[in-house]
């Protein structure tokens, strides 16, 4: 029983082994009787600078034989083709159109030269459009129309940029551009009618993806949506995603990019730096830096944890000039403060502490003596009248501010110019008058007894 299954299996394959070699034979057969049909020829196009190269019989051209469109070169030249336009293999449509699957060399323009297309192309030279007419009398010029693209590569002039589109599976394609300073890639749906669009704005496609990913010549990438610089449309920058910095620290969230710093700065999310520490969103703005300090940074051409450093040395700089000025204002105060009490206190000593009060509180008060008034109206400041009225001596002390100035001149030195300024100022600013608020005093026996005011 064993036996006979064996030789069953062996009959089996046997005559699978037959079946493939027939149709592997007949296959050969049919593409060595397809090779042979016809001769191989070149047509030059009198009425037109084109020409083809094909296999042609019964003046048709043969389907499934390589065909070449090319242009021309110039009567005196030695060489016929100048140019390969289109090279492939010709085939017929159901509904009898030219087809060419190959390659498509497309002559340059204003804005793209070196754009290649592979895939499948319908050419006719005929008025109705289809098919090829080989009567190199009786032609028009050729006409490419692209029904399916499986590669495309092409470079354009103005932003420096080679533009590639590669076919994956079904309708989805690899678009990439690159430049000296990145590559762009993303996968897109791509449909050939969407041909015009790519050449005319493939930054479009770009921006409707929400997987590109982007690799700088830095060695810096990321990967998210992009969108439009603000500054320069041709120009598109990271909007959403991550972004991995080649020394280390990555970024999370919505992105800017700076022209004053030629970076890209994230605005909202978070940053891991090269130390494990976390950055959130303008991480930067947290110190305080003003732009002459944040360009400086940026400009240095550091990493971003560096950067970060050195901002925050800059701030812990900042805050520790801030503490010293506070400490200081804080000790004249105190100082100030002490000095005040101690002149109280020598006041209250020396007066008793009515009259100290009265004193350190600078008040006009009736009844203080020459003395009292000039521990905080020093005499020198007035214009002064004695005289003697029923055995009375009477002094009549008017201020006088260029009395005032002078002294102040003389006991201030250089200071004294900013001291004068101060009080000029004050009184400009409605602060105060001193003149007016300096009254004529009237002593009897070194006795304030009267108090004018003008």
């Amino acid at each position: 029983m064993k036996n006979i299954s064996n030789i069953l299996a062996v009959s089996s394959i046997s005559h699978l082994f037959f079946f493939i070699f027939t149709i592997f034979f007949f296959v050969n057969q049919s593409y060595s009787q397809t090779k042979n049909i016809g001769r191989k020829v070149t047509i030059s196009y009198k009425n037109n600078n084109y020409g083809i190269i094909g296999r042609v019989h019964k003046k048709q051209l043969v389907e499934g034989r390589n065909f070449i469109l090319f242009e021309k070169n110039h009567a005196y030249s030695k060489s016929l083709i100048k140019d390969t336009i289109l090279d492939g293999v010709y085939h017929i449509s159901e509904n009898g159109s030219s087809l060419i699957k190959g390659t498509w060399k497309k002559g340059d323009d204003y804005y793209y030269e070196g754009t290649l297309i592979k895939g499948t192309f319908i050419v006719s030279n005929n008025h109705n459009g289809k098919g090829i007419n080989i009567n190199k009398n009786q032609s028009n010029s050729f006409n490419i129309k692209i029904k399916e693209i499986s590669y495309l590569r092409t470079f354009h002039k103005g932003n420096n940029e080679t533009i590639t589109l590669d076919k994956q599976m079904y309708s989805n394609y690899n678009l990439t551009k690159q430049s000296n300073y990145y590559t762009y890639k993303t996968s897109i749906q791509f449909d050939t009618k969407q041909y015009q669009n790519l050449i005319s704005s493939y930054n479009e496609l770009f921006l409707h993806s929400k997987n590109v990913v982007i690799k700088y010549y830095n060695g810096d990438e990321f990967e998210g949506s992009v969108k439009y610089g603000d500054y320069n449309k041709n120009y598109l920058t990271p909007k959403s995603g991550t972004y991995k910095y080649k020394t280390g620290e990555i970024s999370i969230g919505d992105f800017h990019y700076q022209p004053d710093f030629g970076q890209i700065i994230i605005i909202k999310g978070k940053t891991r730096f090269s130390d494990g520490s976390i950055g959130m969103n303008k991480w930067m703005d947290k110190f305080g830096l003003d732009y002459e300090q944040k360009y400086k940074i940026r400009g240095a051409g550091s990493t971003l944890t560096e950067m970060r450093n050195m901002a925050k040395s800059i701030w812990e700089e900042k805050e520790r000039k801030l503490l010293e000025k506070e400490n200081e204002k804080r000790e004249i105060k105190e100082r100030k403060k002490t000095e005040n009490l101690q002149k109280l206190n020598i006041l209250k000593n020396k007066y008793g502490n009515y009259w100290g009060v009265l004193v350190h509180n600078m008040e006009f008060t009736l009844g203080m003596s020459i003395e009292m008034i000039s521990e905080f109206a020093p005499k020198k400041y007035f214009k002064i009248s004695k005289l003697l009225r029923n055995k009375n001596h009477i002094e009549i002390w008017k201020f006088d501010r260029q009395k005032m100035n002078r002294e102040i001149v003389k006991v201030s030195g250089e200071d004294a110019r900013k001291t004068l300024f101060t009080i000029s100022l004050a009184e400009s600013m409605g602060l105060g008058n001193i003149e007016s608020e300096t009254p004529e005093l009237v002593f009897t026996n070194r006795k304030l007894t009267e108090i004018i005011y003008n």
